[in-house]
């Protein structure tokens, strides 16, 4: 299986593909061979154009969790991941979650995760995040010019508070701020396996889960 993994998580369109892209470009720059497994919910955008438009094609590949939570889903497939990239030739996994449980985390240990917020979401959305949170190695903010610098010091004191992470910002589309992201991601690599999963998580299915459509708790 490939010898790194780093998972990036965060809610809907906080910039997670932005953040995969540039891990990806400044993983090329450095001679690693990268290949890039998204979760989804639904099949939805095209292939980024990013993974075919350099000088040889990035892997890529989308997986959906269908009937299953996403984050779960996730976890149940990291294996899967791994397996694919290995056979795509690839030494560096790039996985981007779903990402939409702030209560999950599919971060497993070896690996880096990297949470992913977006800075113009102001600090209640961080105040609303679990282990995604709490348990990551690097804590990106995206967005960074949509604030002034003053909510920029707050957000990385909300962020520092709920966690231990450094916290770096991206600008996702100039890419900047990529090179310490990248810098910072590569100095934590710690080769292969899963390792089993940083935080529990919750009741794997629930009648919800399994397609119950009555609301209210049912008398036993």
């Amino acid at each position: 299986m490939p010898a790194d993994c780093v998972l990036v998580a965060g809610f809907p369109s906080s910039g997670k593909s932005a953040v995969v892209r540039w891990l990806g470009r400044q993983a090329l720059q450095s001679a690693r061979r990268p290949a890039v497994a998204t979760l989804e919910c639904f099949p939805s955008e095209p292939r980024p154009a990013w993974t075919v438009a350099g000088p040889r094609d990035v892997p890529w590949r989308r997986w959906t969790s269908g009937d299953r939570c996403p984050d779960h889903a996730l976890a149940l497939r990291l294996p899967e991941m791994r397996d694919w990239a290995e056979r795509a030739g690839a030494d560096l996994l790039l996985v981007e979650s779903a990402g939409l449980c702030g209560r999950c985390s599919p971060y497993p240990v070896r690996s880096v995760a990297v949470f992913v917020a977006d800075a113009s979401a102001g600090r209640g959305a961080l105040a609303n995040v679990g282990p995604m949170l709490t348990t990551c190695d690097l804590c990106v903010l995206t967005r960074p010019d949509r604030v002034t610098p003053a909510e920029r010091e707050m957000l990385v004191a909300a962020a520092r508070a709920a966690g231990r992470a450094p916290v770096l910002g991206l600008d996702g589309l100039t890419g900047e701020g990529a090179d310490a992201l990248w810098t910072r991601a590569a100095a934590l690599l710690d080769g292969p396996g899963e390792a089993g999963l940083r935080a529990a998580l919750p009741q794997f299915y629930c009648s919800y889960c399994l397609g119950r459509e009555r609301v209210g708790i049912l008398d036993l």
